[in-house]
């Protein structure tokens, strides 16, 4: 995985980082609690409102909570471990950031009924943290999250697959123009390491893409429920349990590096194997036609990375292009654009 940071608490840093705080006034967590304001004013102009005790006001007031005990010098509880915590707070503000980045956008009015599954309960609308397979509400945000990045690498004409009345699995969830090519996009949720349920969403996908009205499409499949969260971002626990340090890496792009392995060590090999081999793979390939030989694999996780101010958790969104073919110009430019703009913080 590559070098890593010394382990630190986190008390010691609140403590050198409060000094630095009576500044400046400003940190990661101060400057993520004003996004959540401006993404209010973004939901209140499309008539939407986030109705009191709901998801995504409690992930909103979670955020508000790390940034005042960080202001206080609060000390963390060691009998609790508090990574759910700032994974999910790291989380919605990835969504918000991409939500904000997106809604100056001609096309984001066509997001808005995927929006209001924001103001729905009982869901875990993060896109790294795990979901249960049953919660369609959390697998529709997927898909508005593919919509944000989507228009955010410049595509046109949108059509998002209506989360209230769907099509029942007929037409791909995101349908954009890149140029003057049509393209579908598959979006799924993998909730096991079986290489099995893995090749059953990509052919899933791949039928979708072949029957729509496409030039071209591929699947992007969310590994957040099978990514080891905890092994990427560990803490060091006493005789007691209790917890006294959080491990901190030096740069994200370390966690980067563990996402890619992970991949490679427990999924690629698996789907190789499963598929039989590579001259079965093309076989199966060979029956589309629209759908590109290729998958696009969103592995997400959070974090801790040291900042200039100190260490803060750090969302670290992993797109592997998985190529079953040599793939085309065309598709390398547009999943550099995708990269980029999955990466952005």
């Amino acid at each position: 995985m590559g070098s890593r940071a010394r382990a630190r608490g986190t008390r010691p840093l609140r403590a050198e980082l409060l000094l630095r705080q009576h500044a400046s006034q400003r940190n990661y967590y101060f400057d993520s609690t004003r996004l959540i304001g401006s993404v209010e004013d973004v939901l209140h102009r499309h008539g939407l409102e986030i109705p009191v005790g709901r998801s995504l006001e409690r992930l909103a007031i979670s955020l508000i909570t790390i940034n005042d005990d960080f202001f206080r010098q609060a000390q963390d509880d060691p009998t609790t471990d508090r990574r759910p915590l700032y994974t999910q707070a790291a989380g919605i503000v990835d969504l918000t950031q991409k939500i904000l980045r997106a809604a100056e956008h001609r096309e984001f009015d066509k997001l808005v009924p995927h929006l209001r599954l924001l103001t729905h309960d009982n869901t875990e609308i993060v896109q790294n943290f795990f979901s249960r397979r049953e919660d369609e509400v959390s697998n529709k945000v997927f898909e508005l999250y593919l919509g944000l990045l989507v228009l955010a690498a410049d595509g046109h004409d949108l059509e998002m697959d209506d989360p209230d009345a769907s099509s029942g699995g007929r037409n791909p969830d995101v349908i954009v123009s890149f140029g003057s090519r049509r393209w579908g996009f598959a979006a799924k949720i993998l909730h096991s390491q079986n290489p099995q349920q893995y090749g059953a969403l990509v052919e899933s996908g791949a039928r979708q893409i072949e029957v729509a009205d496409v030039d071209c499409g591929i699947v992007v499949v969310n590994f957040k429920n099978i990514v080891p969260h905890d092994t990427l971002w560990p803490v060091h626990r006493r005789v007691d349990g209790q917890i006294d340090e959080y491990f901190v890496y030096d740069h994200w792009q370390q966690i980067d590096v563990g996402l890619e392995t992970f991949f490679q060590t427990h999924i690629f090999h698996g789907i190789i194997d499963d598929w039989g081999g590579r001259e079965e793979i093309a076989r199966f390939w060979d029956q589309f036609r629209k759908a590109l030989p290729s998958t696009l694999n969103l592995l997400p996780t959070v974090a801790a990375t040291m900042r200039p101010e100190g260490w803060a958790p750090t969302k670290v969104n992993k797109l592997i292009h998985l190529p079953f073919r040599t793939p085309t110009q065309e598709l390398m430019e547009l999943l550099d654009r995708l990269n980029h703009v999955t990466q952005q913080q």
